[in-house]
């Protein structure tokens, strides 16, 4: 990332990589944009719509590219997409990082229909949260250690 204002940042291909490599557990490809082992599964869709062949049979004869794999260096093109999804549902952020700790870590609350409208920090570490809900109830909650 580069250095200065919050204003000027800005995240860099190369420094963002890694992060989605590590989330990332594809059963459909590996190696220098794709990883394996991470929390969030992603593949092709599980589907048996006769309309994604016809899709791409169309692209082909318009002599668009067909890409297998829109995360590899060239972008540019027509194809399927990935999803994130496990056995053919949906895999959400919240389904691969926070439901598998719900039950075993204490510290881990979540509420739902809730927005955060302020996080305080010590240094670098996120201490406590404001958060309001559509029922003008406010809640603030701070961090035990």
């Amino acid at each position: 990332m580069t250095n200065g204002p919050v204003s000027q940042c800005r995240l860099v291909y190369a420094d963002v990589l890694p992060y989605f490599k590590r989330s990332e557990d594809n059963a459909d490809f590996d190696g220098e944009y794709h990883g394996k082992g991470g929390p969030l599964a992603v593949n092709r869709l599980r589907s048996d719509n006769p309309v994604q062949q016809i899709f791409l049979q169309a692209a082909r004869e318009a002599q668009f590219r067909i890409r297998e794999d829109f995360n590899a260096g060239e972008q540019e093109g027509l194809g399927i997409y990935q999803v994130t999804q496990k056995n053919g549902e949906r895999w959400s952020a919240a389904r691969g990082y926070i439901h598998p700790h719900m039950a075993t870590r204490a510290n881990l609350k979540v509420e739902t229909d809730a927005q955060a409208a302020r996080i305080l920090f010590e240094g670098k570490r996120a201490s406590a949260s404001n958060t309001a809900r559509a029922s003008n109830f406010a809640r603030s909650a701070r961090a035990a250690k």
